[in-house]
């Protein structure tokens, strides 16, 4: 079910302004339909009304980047051709990583610190 808000424009709202208060009545008696019911509850108060279907998106046709720019680069053109926003949520600093690492006396080995980063969550 599409659901559409009910908006006049201002040549509409113009027009009101120079009928009778009488016909005004009715046009706010029409306005209101939606401030009553369950459809009201559903509206998030905007111009826009909720979707009521999920969207696609392709999937990344891309998993493995040499650096974090590249990868940022990627994200953003994607995020222009599909409308999906990515945020960097949390991020390691690689010192970081490095120090855990060593003080657990790991026998991981220690990541070039010009990576500057050793995981970043995007959400």
């Amino acid at each position: 079910m599409k659901k559409t808000l009910n908006r006049l424009d201002s040549s509409a709202e113009s027009e009101l302004d120079e009928e009778s208060p009488s016909s005004l009545a009715s046009e706010s008696d029409a306005s209101n339909q939606y401030s009553s019911g369950s459809e009201a509850e559903e509206l998030d108060g905007g111009d826009i009304a909720p979707l009521d279907e999920l969207v696609g998106v392709p999937e990344l046709d891309v998993t493995a980047f040499d650096t974090w720019d590249a990868l940022e680069s990627y994200l953003k053109a994607y995020s222009n051709k599909t409308f999906r926003i990515y945020t960097i949520r949390t991020n390691t600093p690689v010192r970081t990583r490095n120090s855990r690492m060593q003080r657990n006396m790991s026998a991981a080995k220690p990541i070039p610190e010009e990576l500057k980063f050793y995981n970043e969550t995007y959400v």
